[in-house]
């Protein structure tokens, strides 16, 4: 049940944009589940040169994301999203 809480609640975050932070999906997901989880947050960090210009350019984009919690069984589970 919490598992499908916090995956509904994923669903709805465009990670594309700054409109999202760490502390505001802890506490999101802590009202709804009761708990605060852990959050691993994996960046690929990939450097590009513009063609004609050779200027560098660093773009950083999430990989993944692990929330780690206490399943209703009350073991540790870890939902691992990847984009």
């Amino acid at each position: 049940m919490k598992e499908q809480i916090i995956q509904n609640y994923l669903a709805n975050i465009n990670f594309k944009t700054d409109n999202w932070s760490v502390k505001k999906i802890k506490e999101d997901i802590k009202k709804m589940i009761g708990e605060e989880p852990a959050l691993n947050i994996n960046y690929i960090k990939e450097k590009m040169v513009a063609e004609g210009t050779n200027e560098p350019k660093i773009v950083e984009r999430i990989e993944s994301i692990d929330i780690i919690f206490h399943d209703d069984s009350d073991k540790i589970k870890s939902n691992k999203i990847t984009f």
